[in-house]
């Protein structure tokens, strides 16, 4: 029955681990293609969208307007804080030429900071499953 619960046990995470590891390396694509080619603008912070997460804390996430070929783009950055900022401010921001909608702040955290942490908790989270299944392997074998 221990075997079973083990097996069972690894093939969800695995399912689970490769949907979440696809989706943070596409998000990884993403942002190296925008670092890449992207268009480097300075935006104005116009106002912010307030989220509030599960335990009842209160995210500010900027929304940052920028002119492109004699147009007005604007978006909602990936990068809050629990505190507003100043509404005015300028910041650098990178932008698809393609599509200018999909820009973010041009810094390391906004463009590459969850994909990156995600893929390194992910892969803390096999390290720790493989480990625990050789040793309860082990455990039965001794």
């Amino acid at each position: 029955m221990h075997w079973l619960v083990i097996i069972l046990l690894m093939v969800l995470l695995s399912r689970t681990w490769l949907r979440s590891f696809n989706e943070a390396l596409a998000s990884l694509k993403r942002a190296i293609h925008l670092k890449r080619y992207g268009v480097h603008k300075t935006g104005e912070i116009i106002g912010f969208v307030e989220r509030v997460d599960e335990e009842g804390d209160r995210w500010f996430r900027p929304i940052i307007a920028f002119s492109y070929q004699d147009k007005q783009w604007q978006f909602v950055s990936e990068l809050g804080d629990g505190e507003k900022g100043l509404v005015g401010a300028y910041v650098r921001v990178i932008h698809d030429p393609l599509t200018p909608g999909v820009a973010e702040v041009d810094s390391f955290m906004a463009l590459f900071g969850g994909s990156v942490l995600g893929l390194v908790i992910l892969a803390t989270c096999v390290v720790l499953a493989v480990g625990y299944v050789i040793h309860e392997l082990l455990a039965q074998v001794g």
